[in-house]
């Protein structure tokens, strides 16, 4: 591999190659780190490596977990488009405060190496932020952080968030529309290595569309699914399972999955959209699906985690629901399940979950 992004600056401390290869290959060294400490070294010494790629495992928040392979040179290509968005340079402090497993995590590192910037490190955890003290100026953050990070998001200097992981409900949106960070939703994959496009949040600019980074463009297929062309980041065009409103070549809305979409007496429902309009009803963690049904062929169904504090009142739930929601919006059946099933990343694995309910299936 070029051995030009080979250098790195992590926790105020700068590293170059010769000195990172000598302490990624000290085991007794490393055994003695915290977990989140050893995954970083570990993933700096694939990144230094002579192999032009690196193998990641998917999420699969979208299906089965997969491995993937991708090249460090659409790696640097991502980190390079970042960097261009938020003037990230050897001034910038960048806060690493995910799992190092998934692309998330790594491409914090490899904007470190491609940029300069200097990579303070944290444990993951609901809230990295109760023990920083100085300003930052970039960092990335799930959904599940952000919402537990408020309080300190409101004391903090930082200049801008990228969230990814999951959508950002019209009720965190509120939260933190006021506060003084640039927050951006971002959409990508691991096959993008990272986002390739962002959605301001909060603030001035705030936007219910994403737009493409630099170089990106967009079209649709026959099914409306977003269709992704990003050369210098992907050596082919990559089709998603996301269906979109595409506003232009560089915009577009985010509906739902192609693969979750309800057909219910002839019309069809993206249950992300439902979701969303009833986010602020239901406290308990829930999401809508599917059985089928004689007269529809398919019907809506909310299922709800948790102990069923709810458990009795589905009449009252659903009578809240029909003011929010269009006739033919509103689930006919209401479903408690004790625990969903989530991603490595806190993602709701609809289907896993709904294996449980099946003869035979986990509970």
């Amino acid at each position: 591999m070029n051995h030009m992004y080979s250098n790195i600056r992590l926790d105020n401390r700068q590293y170059d190659r010769d000195t990172l290869l000598t302490i990624c290959t000290d085991s007794p060294w490393l055994n003695k780190l915290p977990a989140y400490r050893k995954d970083i070294f570990q993933f700096i010494k694939e990144w230094l490596d002579d192999n032009e790629t690196i193998l990641l495992q998917t999420s699969g928040s979208t299906g089965e977990p997969k491995n993937i392979s991708l090249k460090k040179k659409h790696m640097i290509g991502s980190a390079k488009l970042t960097q261009r968005f938020f003037a990230l340079d050897e001034k910038t402090n960048a806060l690493l405060c995910l799992p190092v497993k998934y692309i998330a995590g790594k491409m914090m590192i490899v904007r470190a190496f491609v940029s300069g910037y200097n990579l303070l490190t944290s444990t993951p955890k609901p809230n990295p932020f109760k023990t920083i003290k100085k300003p930052l100026d970039f960092t990335a953050l799930t959904p599940h952080q952000l919402y537990h990070s408020l309080e300190d998001l409101k004391r903090l200097k930082i200049k801008n968030i990228i969230v990814g992981g999951g959508e950002i409900t019209p009720e965190l949106e509120k939260e933190i529309f006021g506060l003084p960070a640039k927050i951006y939703a971002t959409y990508g994959m691991t096959e993008t290595c990272s986002h390739v496009a962002l959605r301001k949040v909060n603030g001035h600019g705030a936007a219910d569309y994403y737009s493409a980074l630099p170089g990106i463009t967009f079209k649709t297929d026959s099914r409306g699914c977003l269709v992704v062309l990003a050369p210098g980041i992907s050596d082919k065009t990559i089709v998603t399972n996301d269906m979109v409103d595409l506003i232009n070549s560089t915009r577009f809305r985010w509906l739902g999955r192609f693969d979750n979409v309800i057909n219910t007496g002839g019309i069809k429902i993206f249950p992300e959209t439902v979701e969303k309009k009833i986010s602020g009803i239901i406290k308990e963690s829930f999401f809508i699906g599917k059985s089928s049904d004689i007269a529809l062929s398919e019907k809506l169904v909310l299922y709800i985690e948790g102990s069923k504090s709810l458990a009795g009142k589905e009449a009252a739930v659903l009578d809240s629901l029909r003011r929010l929601l269009e006739p033919y919006e509103v689930p006919k059946e209401v479903v408690f399940i004790g625990k969903f099933t989530r991603s490595g990343s806190g993602k709701i694995l609809r289907d896993q979950t709904l294996i449980s309910l099946k003869p035979g299936g986990k509970t």
